[in-house]
């Protein structure tokens, strides 16, 4: 009964939350270099499930990713 009332709430999309990453914090995840891909995948996660997402980052983290962007 728990894990039905469970599997229903989560498919209730009336009761979704939004969701803030801290960009910062996952692109780094312990390791010692940023990687965007691991933000893409958390971002996918709660997409499918069709949250709101906020991702967080320092202005100087956004500026260099610009930059990396545009140097592509």
């Amino acid at each position: 009964a728990y894990y039905a009332e469970t599997m229903a709430r989560l498919k209730d999309k009336k009761n979704l939350r939004p969701i803030i990453i801290d960009g910062e914090d996952v692109g780094l995840n312990k390791q010692p270099v940023f990687k965007m891909s691991r933000i893409r995948k958390v971002v996918d996660f709660f997409e499918k499930r069709n949250h709101h997402i906020f991702v967080l980052l320092p202005q100087w983290r956004k500026e260099q990713i610009m930059s990396n962007n545009s140097n592509n």
